[in-house]
This record gives structure tokens, C-alpha cells and sequence, in this order.
């Protein structure tokens, strides 16, 4: 919900994270899930689904009646929250097809200096960081990527990505040891 990036912003909070996917008309909306089943319980496929019919939909109602009438966010509107002294984490959700429109969102936004990319599609962020070479991008992983050791900063690089983000489960107190024994 948008309401809940502003409260965000009301708290204080230094970096705000959202999910984006990339509608049938190049709109690019702020949702986690692919289909708008588990959030508006109607069943709807993002990237086949024009913006107007998405907006039309109920995203709120699901987490509490405090939320109804909540609309799914462009993220033009998210970028719109985002104070001149925070920054906004964006994951791509879908592939490289995003990487034109969110070029153009972010210039006209004048926020692209606040701006990181994030995703778990390792060729996508490669084409992001073709097309936004100024925008930093890290690779989000889990534990599948971990072996052999030093792969994954090494993996990212060759892509001339920024980084790497293991996903929290993938480390554990045991990680160092069952690397070390493989």
C-alpha cells in the first residue's frame, strides 16, 4: 500500500524496498506476487493485465479493513514518497523487458541518484546495469549460489553488477564449515 510507504517515511525510516513487475500497457507497478490472486483476490496476471484494470482492484482489504480501497501503486507514486534524503531498493520481478520504462520513470522522477536495483535474475540486473550504468544493482541469492566459495562475488562482478545480497536463510553459524568440507 502506498499508505504504508508514507508511513514509512513518517517513522523515519532511511530505505524503503519494493517489489515491481511491468503491466501489458508498460506500466510499472509496486507488487510483490505476479497475479493479484493472494492480495485482491481476483486473479490477475500483471504483465498481461492493463494498468486500469489492476487499478481498479482492492490491494488493502486483504491485511485489514483500515486498508480497503487501497489501489496497487505506480511507481511513479512510490518514487513520489521517497524524501530527498532517503533511498528506495527496487526489485525487479520480471526480466529485462522493465529496464526501458524504468529508465524513463526514474529520469523523469529526478530521484535516480536514490535509487538501487535489486533482483535474483542475474542476466536481468546484467541488462540493467547496460541500460542504467549509474543506477548500482545487486544480485539477491540464496544458498543454491553459494558453492564453489567466492563464486558469488566473483559471478557478480563478471556481470559488472554492484553487489551481492545472500538471502537471510541461505547463512547460518554452519555455513563456513560445510563450505570448508565440500
Amino acid at each position: 500500500c502506498l499508505r504504508n510507504l508514507v508511513g514509512l517515511n513518517v517513522v523515519g525510516a532511511d530505505i524503503v524496498e519494493v517489489d515491481v513487475h511491468l503491466t501489458k500497457d508498460r506500466r510499472i507497478v509496486a507488487m510483490h506476487d505476479p497475479t493479484t490472486e493472494r492480495t485482491a483476490g481476483t486473479d490477475l496476471e500483471i504483465a498481461t493485465t492493463h494498468s486500469r484494470r489492476l487499478r481498479r482492484l482492492d490491494v488493502g482489504s486483504h491485511k485489514h479493513e483500515d486498508f480497503a480501497g487501497e489501489t496497487i501503486p505506480f511507481l511513479e507514486e512510490v518514487l513520489d514518497t521517497i524524501p530527498p534524503d532517503r533511498h528506495l531498493f527496487i526489485e525487479i520481478k520480471c526480466g529485462p523487458e522493465i529496464l526501458p520504462v524504468l529508465d524513463e520513470v526514474l529520469t523523469q522522477s529526478g530521484k535516480r541518484s536514490q535509487v538501487a536495483l535489486i533482483g535474483f535474475d542475474i542476466e536481468t540486473l546484467k541488462a540493467a546495469k547496460e541500460i542504467l550504468p549509474d543506477v548500482p544493482a545487486h544480485w539477491l541469492c540464496d544458498k543454491k549460489a553459494w558453492w564453489p566459495p567466492g563464486s558469488l562475488a566473483k559471478k557478480a562482478k563478471a556481470h559488472g553488477l554492484d553487489g551481492v545480497n545472500v538471502h537471510w536463510s541461505a547463512v547460518t553459524p554452519d555455513t563456513p564449515r560445510t563450505m570448508s568440507s565440500k
